[in-house]
């Protein structure tokens, strides 16, 4: 069952409000304060392959909560977690980051009180990278946030009729961000691994491209929703390793001509994607040349920035902002299924 598409909203352009101010680090605004309430649970997550084919189901699965489409099949919108040896350098200079990728969402107000939510149904992508090598068995993890504040589009002075100053396309959204917001960290459900799903392969492997995945909560990760709140997910490998990654179906209107918009759902809620990239430096430092040797400053300063820190769960904050690509008017193929 498809919904029907989602419409856009024109939002103001207004300055960075929070988190990722020009080579800032994307910190949470009190992680102090913010820390004790936030819980790991080590065994509240599974993780199944549902194959090519979901039936959604609207009993569980309210309108605001599931992907209204189209999916776009191309593109590679990686979740990656490799180690320090394993990262790429670009071209631009710097090293490929590790990320996770996850979508902001609004409770329908009409929600039965005490409602929770069940699991999380994703869709891998239809690139080479939809599934690597490193990924089967891995463990995951699912992070669950309240998304508090007003968003709003900052266009980073780039509107209508302007080039981008980074991202895919030269189109003048390709650097808009969302701000106004911050995502306080609730809980984080781990215990579960992504699933035997044969990597894709450069010569036609393509067994893992646009395979259903259900994250499935057990009691302690499972997130009560409060009736007309925003909420947003992060999902990622718990641990680096080698060639560790998978990439996720989406919509993304990042190279459309209208002025910033954000998407809005069939009962008006908006909605945009997020992602956690590196130690949250925004945007990377950009040193271009010869690949950095490790045992160097500024190797060790650059793979630096291209890591999680120990404590990324409370201390990085998720961000629709990103290098060279953001996350503002993408849309995962996502499904909330609650009870």
């Amino acid at each position: 069952m498809r919904l029907p598409s989602a419409a856009n909203v024109a939002l103001c352009c207004l300055p960075l409000l929070f988190g990722t101010a020009c080579g800032a680090r994307a910190s949470l605004a009190s992680p102090d304060e913010l820390e004790p309430s936030h819980r790991v649970h080590p065994d509240a997550l599974r993780v199944a392959d549902l194959g090519s084919e979901y039936v959604l189901d609207p009993a569980r699965t309210p309108a605001a909560l599931a992907f209204a489409g189209p999916v776009i099949m191309e593109g590679s919108t990686s979740i990656r977690r490799l180690r320090g040896e394993d990262l790429n350098f670009k071209s631009q200079g710097y090293f490929v980051r590790n990320r996770e990728i996850g979508q902001v969402f609004t409770a329908p107000a009409d929600l039965p009180p005490g409602t929770r939510v069940d699991a999380i149904v994703l869709r891998t992508g239809n690139s080479g990278a939809a599934v690597r090598k490193g990924a089967p068995g891995a463990p995951l993890y699912v992070q669950w946030f309240r998304v508090e504040g007003t968003p709003t589009i900052d266009d980073r002075g780039t509107g209508p009729g302007t080039d981008a100053t980074h991202g895919f396309t030269t189109n003048h959204r390709a650097d808009d961000v969302v701000t106004g917001v911050r995502y306080e960290p609730l809980l984080t459900a781990e215990g579960g691994t992504f699933p035997a799903i044969t990597p894709t392969t450069t010569t036609g492997g393509e067994a893992g491209h646009l395979r259903y995945l259900r994250f499935d909560l057990q009691s302690a990760g499972e997130l009560v929703l409060e009736p007309g709140a925003r909420y947003a997910f992060l999902v990622g490998f718990t641990a680096p390793g080698a060639d560790r990654g998978f990439t996720l179906a989406n919509a993304n209107a990042t190279s459309e001509s209208a002025a910033p918009t954000l998407t809005v759902g069939p009962a008006g809620e908006l909605s945009w994607c997020i992602r956690r990239e590196g130690d949250g430096t925004l945007p990377p430092t950009l040193r271009p040349g010869p690949v950095p040797a490790i045992g160097t400053p500024l190797g060790d300063s650059l793979r630096r920035e291209s890591l999680h820190p120990d404590d990324y769960l409370t201390s990085v904050s998720p961000t629709s902002d990103g290098y060279p690509d953001v996350d503002t008017y993408r849309t995962l193929e996502f499904y909330v299924e609650v009870k």
